[in-house]
């Protein structure tokens, strides 16, 4: 069983998750969907069109905290869920909705559940979500929790103003809610049931484009169990993201299918803003691709161009400008705060940085988009960019798509806050809908050449290997690079939430991280969100706060990556930070125990497989 998981209850912790799951992930929407949704729908686009009108209610739930201050507790969570289940039924009877069948439902549940199996054993050897970006996800989750709405501030664990997208950590705080995991465990769930929802999402984009089945659900099983992303996200606790491109695709096939209705009511329009404010609120990153696409999608619209349409294009515009004045006040916030450029640089990096230091982001680029098997996906996806531009239903897909794929080479135009690596990873997304697309174009050469019964069987062979190659070599996907803490550390963790004081300052070895920030490099890292006890250097998110102070604590985390001893210096910094105590684990960082053994003033309180806790007397001051 998962380590994260209490072995004793397998089952009970298995069905916790699914109620859990379904609670936050599709009740909402299915409230929605009842009576604003295309019943007409097969039970695949339906399903992926709850999960997303789901994440956005609960988006938007958590927007109208900060506007209106008000807490979302568990008495609020058992009346709104009572009342979308109340609504749900309303809307049955309201329509007389029949329960229907097909094989649709048990094939969907099934791939879903394979997905979810899979994106679990990926995780198998995590104890906590993985590497620097999941500490400050399970801090702000935590903050969410304690005070019931977005706060302003993450205060008092952090001195910082806070303008982060927050569609994840939402679900995540009503997760942890419900469920009763704690706010790491539930991150750590959670993120892995959204990643399982993504070829779903693509499922349902790929079905608003093209119609058919055979090309969305050939692109769901290359997402699912071929492609390197998102899989790898867990590595670097990517879920905002995640959740951002999930919604991303749901956002763009509500586009879509609205811009190809004929004759449009308003019911049509009625769940496109909610979408928009849950896309833009999961990942402003995400919202910036949906602006591309949308711009192109309307120049490129392949129907007749009539008053209809042009009327219809506007009203997509007013839907859009009603969803940014909704979010106005929030980001103008973001944007003041955050101090995003918008100015795009037109520099080359190679003529900005020079030849070799462009060589060696290549060669990282080249690296992150591996392995082989993963290099044979986008290649197929790439080829695909030439069938689709011809293909009517396609052709602002594969522009959209090529703008990714230049975006995410290292010798391209710089664009504010858009590193290629950022690009790099998200490129599965257009480009497993491409390669289903020039995989079918192949099937059918292949008819043509092949007696037909010899070609379907041959392709369906090729493809399944195919994918059991993807399965067997992400089962194990988790770089061990990017895991600080194991159950060591947390048994350390767990000690020090006992017998520490709340106001105990901790040391902890540093190393350094981007732009002029340092991160910790081990458990100790974790001790502010899950103990409270604040740790230097702290959660990288303490660059959101005043400039003095952010350029103090840079200096001080350079320093501290630095030490290696009892030296002058080193007293200097346990003097000025106040610190009390120093978290230590042998092997990793330039502090180690075995170096400060002689330190006078120093009390080993914990000393146990391999980490060692001092508390610092007054004479070390």
């Amino acid at each position: 069983m998962l380590k994260y998981l209490d072995r004793s209850t397998p089952v009970m912790h298995i069905l916790t998750i699914t109620f859990t799951s379904v609670l936050i992930l599709i009740l909402p929407g299915l409230a929605i969907h009842t009576w604003l949704g295309d019943g007409k729908k097969g039970f695949a686009e339906q399903l992926a069109s709850c999960i997303g009108l789901s994440i956005s209610v609960t988006a938007a739930l958590y927007l109208l905290t900060f506007y209106f201050h008000f807490q979302i507790g568990p008495g609020f969570l058992a009346f709104f869920h009572a009342s979308c289940g109340m609504l749900y039924v309303a809307g049955l009877l309201y329509k007389h909705i029949r329960p229907s069948w097909s094989w649709e439902i048990p094939i969907t549940l099934l791939l879903l559940a394979l997905v979810l199996v899979l994106r679990f054993i990926q995780i198998k050897e995590l104890v906590l979500p993985a590497w620097v970006d999941s500490i400050h996800h399970v801090l702000i989750t935590r903050v969410i929790i304690e005070t019931g709405s977005i706060p302003a501030t993450l205060e008092p664990y952090l001195a910082v103003p806070f303008s982060y997208y927050f569609g994840f950590h939402g679900l995540a705080a009503i997760f942890s809610m419900i469920s009763g995991f704690p706010v790491e465990k539930a991150v750590l769930i959670l993120g892995q049931v959204l990643n399982a929802c993504v070829p779903l999402a693509i499922y349902r984009l790929g079905r608003a484009m093209w119609g058919d089945r055979a090309r969305p659900l050939i692109a769901a099983l290359l997402v699912a169990f071929v492609s390197q992303m998102p899989a790898y996200y867990a590595t670097w606790g990517r879920y905002p993201l995640l959740t951002g491109l999930i919604m991303l695709a749901f956002t763009m096939a509500e586009l879509i299918e609205i811009s190809r209705k004929t004759q449009p009511r308003v019911i049509d329009y009625s769940t496109f803003p909610l979408l928009i404010i849950g896309l833009v609120l999961a990942h402003y990153f995400s919202a910036v691709l949906f602006i591309v696409y949308c711009a192109l999608f309307l120049a490129f619209f392949h129907g007749p161009r009539g008053l209809k349409e042009y009327i219809n294009a506007g009203k997509i515009g007013i839907v859009i400008l009603f969803s940014f004045i909704v979010l106005a006040p929030w980001l103008f916030r973001a944007y003041s705060l955050l101090n995003y450029n918008l100015n795009v640089n037109v520099n080359l990096p190679v003529v900005e940085e020079g030849w070799q230091n462009t060589q060696t982001y290549g060669l990282y680029l080249l690296k992150l988009s591996g392995p082989w098997r993963n290099y044979v996906f986008l290649l197929f996806g790439i080829l695909g960019l030439i069938p689709i531009w011809v293909d009517k239903h396609g052709r602002s897909l594969a522009i959209w798509a090529l703008l990714i794929l230049m975006t995410a080479l290292p010798i391209g135009i710089k664009l504010p806050n858009i590193r290629p690596d950022h690009m790099a990873i998200i490129l599965f997304f257009p480009l497993s809908l491409s390669a289903s697309f020039f995989l079918v174009r192949v099937w059918e050469k292949l008819r043509s050449l092949f007696v037909s019964k010899y070609a379907t069987p041959l392709a369906t062979l090729v493809f399944t290997g195919f994918c059991i190659w993807g399965m067997v070599e992400t089962s194990s996907i988790i770089n061990k690079s990017t895991v600080l803490v194991d159950e060591n550390d947390l048994h350390a963790i767990q000690w020090v939430k006992e017998n520490i004081p709340a106001n105990a300052r901790f040391l902890i070895n540093a190393a350094y991280w981007q732009g002029a920030t340092y991160r910790g490099i081990d458990g100790g890292y974790w001790l502010l969100p899950l103990t409270g006890h604040f740790t230097i250097p702290p959660p990288v998110i303490y660059a959101w706060g005043d400039g003095g102070d952010v350029i103090e604590m840079n200096t001080v985390s350079r320093r501290i990556a630095n030490l290696n001893s009892c030296t002058a210096e080193f007293r200097e910094i346990i003097h000025d930070q106040d610190i009390s105590h120093i978290y230590i684990k042998d092997g990793i960082g330039s502090i180690q125990a075995i170096n400060l053994s002689d330190c006078p003033d120093m009390e080993p309180l914990f000393s146990q497989d391999g980490v060692t806790i001092y508390a610092i007397d007054n004479g070390l001051k």
